[in-house]
């Protein structure tokens, strides 16, 4: 019941800056650790002044990774930032905003919220402050890019995609698949370092289904691809080559979920090096159609992620 002797023992007290991350288990966080720290200060009665680092710190951490966060983390500094700002008392009547949007214009006053909407591009929206006091704004854009991006992604994880005929010879880029025929699709994850929770979304061109996403090894062998390996990276009959390494297997993740439009798949530990996943697809329809990306990223450290680029396949 003291926070000014709290404040001066804090100041004292021996600390040491908790840098290391955990991607599994209790994903323990540098940032996660601030936002414990400001919600331990609010519970305890610190001033402002001494907790004002801490929110600095939290708001930084929000403009850079907005987009790029995981549950486990969000909600910690969510909680924080909520404490902390629920003790700050202000008079909300002396809150004004007028809004300029497409329909017209709204004068909104204290403790009052407003949502507007507008489609297509050149609209905008402006918020005056007409009040004595500061005010918030959220808003939220989604559309499709007029241009599709041109350069893959790759911050901590590769991925590629490959096809192959039932004889055994590799789809060139550009070459149509052939209408009613069955591939072999070879999704390729490289990892510089191990990773855990990975989740891996492979979409799909129209005209393009699955056809069996859980090919057993024989059926892969069969079409010049290497023998069953389990999630975490070592193949299930210990077939390795002379330095140790996996061979070209076919990797079996720990989730798998076939889709109309995708497989997911998703893999619990992925150990450092190239690991192979194979599925089989027929075309089923003829046509030009666009190929998707495909995406993966680490559950929970959304900023360890990769994506190809889209592409286009013709069916005849």
């Amino acid at each position: 019941n003291d926070p000014k002797r709290v404040e001066e023992y804090l100041k004292k007290a021996p600390s040491k800056v908790y840098l290391d991350r955990y991607d599994s288990g209790d994903l323990n966080s540098e940032i996660r650790s601030v936002a414990v720290r400001l919600l331990a200060g609010v519970q305890m009665g610190l001033s402002d002044e001494s907790l004002q680092p801490l929110v600095n710190q939290l708001v930084e951490w929000v403009d850079k990774k907005l987009g790029h966060v995981n549950t486990q983390e969000a909600a910690f500094v969510i909680t924080a930032m909520s404490a902390y700002l629920s003790r700050m008392e202000t008079d909300v009547t002396a809150a004004s905003a007028q809004i300029t949007h497409p329909e017209g214009v709204e004068n909104l006053q204290g403790g009052g919220t407003w949502t507007g909407t507008a489609e297509g591009s050149g609209k905008n929206f402006e918020v005056a402050n007409t009040g004595a006091v500061p005010i918030f704004v959220t808003h939220t854009c989604m559309g499709i890019p007029t241009t599709p991006r041109t350069v893959p992604v790759s911050e901590g994880i590769t991925l590629t995609r490959g096809m192959t005929r039932e004889d055994g010879t590799p789809v060139k880029p550009g070459e149509a698949l052939a209408h009613g025929a069955g591939y072999l699709v070879e999704l390729t994850i490289n990892v510089p370092t191990a990773r855990e929770n990975v989740v891996i979304s492979d979409l799909l061109p129209a005209g393009l289904e699955i056809a069996n996403p859980r090919l057993d090894k024989d059926a892969v062998a069969a079409m010049g691809k290497g023998k069953a390996e389990k999630a975490e990276g070592r193949p299930e009959n210990g077939d390795e080559d002379e330095d140790g390494n996996a061979k070209d297997n076919g990797l079996t993740p720990a989730y798998l979920e076939a889709r109309d439009d995708r497989l997911v798949l998703a893999f619990e530990r992925l150990e450092q090096g190239t690991h192979r996943f194979y599925y089989a697809a027929r075309a089923v329809t003829p046509g030009t159609f666009r190929q998707p990306a495909m995406q993966g990223e680490c559950m929970y450290n959304p900023a360890i992620r990769a994506a190809t680029v889209d592409t286009e396949i013709t069916i005849k």
